[in-house]
């Protein structure tokens, strides 16, 4: 069976598991969890024709991130706390379908984060229960202070679906709607 995405994961989470039990690290006290929109950007299914794309609505959802202040851990907020855990090989590991100008590829995601080489991307991953999707392949990683980049794979529920999602920062006070100005008289009228 061909997985939506490569991952040495599989070794690498239980490792990074332990290592975190073992040194006593948790996310502290520290900044309060930050709003963020996330969207899919690209649903991409397998099937026995191939990668085929599955229409995606762009619909937003909120979520709140909290990062430890060693940034080993990332915690997402979605109905559910999700914990996921530095990958130390950053993006270079991790592979994934790209089609042109539909998803967003390992080497955007270099560019986008501001870094040389896909190992040097902040990346977070962990095998989760998203909410509504039950147990899913989570990966994050930063596309820049206001954003990340993530891809959640359904294939441990036995949905061959890989999504694609932005995370977009919130703004706190929400978009401002102009002032309305009362009408004025044209005086050339």
């Amino acid at each position: 069976m061909i997985q939506l995405i490569s991952l040495q994961l599989k070794s690498l989470l239980p490792a990074l598991a332990i290592l975190v039990l073992m040194s006593g690290q948790a996310v502290s006290e520290g900044p309060a969890p930050e709003p963020y929109n996330v969207a899919n950007t690209t649903t991409l299914s397998r099937s026995t024709n191939g990668i085929e794309i599955v229409p995606t609505n762009f619909e937003q959802r909120l979520v709140h991130i909290a990062m430890s202040d060693d940034e080993r851990e990332l915690l997402i907020d979605a109905g559910a706390v999700l914990r996921l855990w530095r990958i130390p090989t950053g993006l270079s590991q991790i592979e994934w379908p790209v089609s042109a100008g539909v998803s967003l590829s390992r080497a955007d995601a270099v560019v986008l984060a501001g870094v040389e080489t896909a190992d040097l991307v902040p990346t977070w991953g962990a095998e989760v229960d998203w909410p509504g999707l039950g147990p899913v392949t989570l990966i994050v990683f930063r596309m820049g202070p206001e954003r990340f980049g993530g891809l959640l794979s359904s294939t441990p529920s036995g949905v061959k679906r890989l999504r694609q999602m932005v995370f977009q920062r919130a703004s706190s006070h929400g978009r401002q709607r102009p002032r309305s100005r009362p009408a004025e008289p044209c005086s050339a009228c």
